[in-house]
């Protein structure tokens, strides 16, 4: 069984200012025996729409370093996970 977390602020997984791949977002998620599907960032207030980024194609594409948190709060990750104990029991 495998559900999808809430979107995961960014800033729970990357310090400020610093820039990693994708591959290195997705290994960091993979340590927590999850997997991490895409990212977004939040609308800021002058825009009302969402740009979702699902599986990104290309190995040039997941090896891009990038800032994924800027500081402002509006990064967030899409993250399949499978229940946990903890999980199962809360939801009894």
């Amino acid at each position: 069984m495998t559900y999808f977390t809430d979107p995961h602020d960014v800033r729970s997984l990357a310090p400020r200012a610093t820039r990693h791949a994708l591959l290195v977002r997705q290994a960091r998620v993979t340590d927590m025996h999850s997997t991490l599907m895409g990212y977004y960032d939040e609308p800021d207030g002058q825009t009302s729409y969402v740009s979702l980024t699902l599986n990104p194609q290309g190995w040039e594409t997941k090896r891009e370093p990038r800032v994924w948190n800027s500081g402002s709060g509006r990064g967030r990750l899409i993250i399949a996970a499978s229940p946990t104990f903890h999980d199962i029991l809360s939801n009894l």
